[in-house]
């Protein structure tokens, strides 16, 4: 995960947390998945903690 990707993720979840009034922990998993040009899987990988609350400090 990026810094500009981490950023990006924040600001959907600050958004997401507002409009729902959303005040407990969080965080935002991540499953990064990389295939071929024509659509054969190479890799799956679950990034856990990508993102959490504190990041919106």
């Amino acid at each position: 995960m990026t810094p500009t990707k981490q950023a990006k993720l924040v600001k959907v979840a600050r958004t997401y947390l507002q409009e729902h009034s959303w005040e407990g922990d969080w965080r935002i998993d991540v499953v990064a998945v990389e295939m071929t040009s024509r659509g054969r899987l190479l890799r799956v990988e679950l990034i856990k903690n990508a993102v959490t609350g504190w990041e919106l400090l």
